[in-house]
């Protein structure tokens, strides 16, 4: 009887927890919303007072934190997301982000290298690496970190576009093309990708291949 009493008691606290956690991101989002970023980040530190080991509360305070320039604030938020769970791209990417926000460069890069070892999701920190680099002039390395999450995770779309838009800066028409080619090879009914495909001809100047890239998507999703 003291079993099912203790297990009644740990589930109406869990949905406790849940429902107060939810309260929080509620407000949060209409503060957010109405531009009232001050207000939201009150919020934010009262979810983090609250619920410390919610990986939710540390990133919302590191993001307002961040949107209103409070950079150690935002460091420490993000890095406290990382401890909490280590294997999630999201603090290891934010992180990078505030880190080159103040143009500490090669800090943001040896996140994401210790992001890229550690997260289940590392295609999404080569894909900021790989944009880092490209600021830097670096293309050879991005399009290396592109082409690498395209082969740990070839359903992750925005490598392919990323990479066929850089190959355009790169004046290599011909790896532009092939790129959203292969993307829709290992994607065939992505519309997202039939779009964004003719997005690069229409870069390119190809018009007609664009206009018929446009219609492939359209005949798949006519909404």
């Amino acid at each position: 009887m003291k079993h099912w009493i203790l297990i009644l008691f740990v589930c109406v606290v869990g949905r406790a927890h849940q429902v107060d956690a939810r309260e929080f991101l509620k407000e949060i989002e209409t503060h957010y919303n109405g531009d009232n970023l001050k207000e939201a980040l009150s919020v934010a530190q009262d979810f983090v007072k609250t619920h410390p080991d919610s990986i939710d509360a540390q990133g919302f305070l590191g993001t307002l934190s961040a949107e209103l320039g409070q950079w150690q604030v935002a460091e420490s938020a993000f890095q406290n997301l990382i401890a909490l769970k280590p294997t999630t791209a999201r603090g290891y990417r934010d992180l990078a982000v505030v880190y080159a926000q103040q143009g500490q460069i090669q800090m943001a890069l040896k996140t994401l290298d210790g992001g890229i070892s550690k997260s289940q999701q590392p295609e999404v920190l080569l894909s900021e690496r790989a944009s880092l680099h490209a600021d830097l002039g670096n293309g050879k390395q991005a399009v290396a970190d592109l082409e690498r999450g395209i082969e740990l995770a070839p359903q992750y779309i925005d490598s392919y576009q990323q990479l066929a838009l850089l190959y355009i800066a790169l004046k290599d028409t011909t790896n532009a093309v092939g790129t959203m080619t292969k993307a829709l090879k290992a994607n065939p009914k992505s519309v997202m990708l039939m779009v964004n495909q003719g997005g690069i001809f229409h870069a390119l100047g190809m018009t007609q291949k664009a206009l018929g890239a446009y219609v492939r998507a359209i005949d798949i999703a006519p909404d």
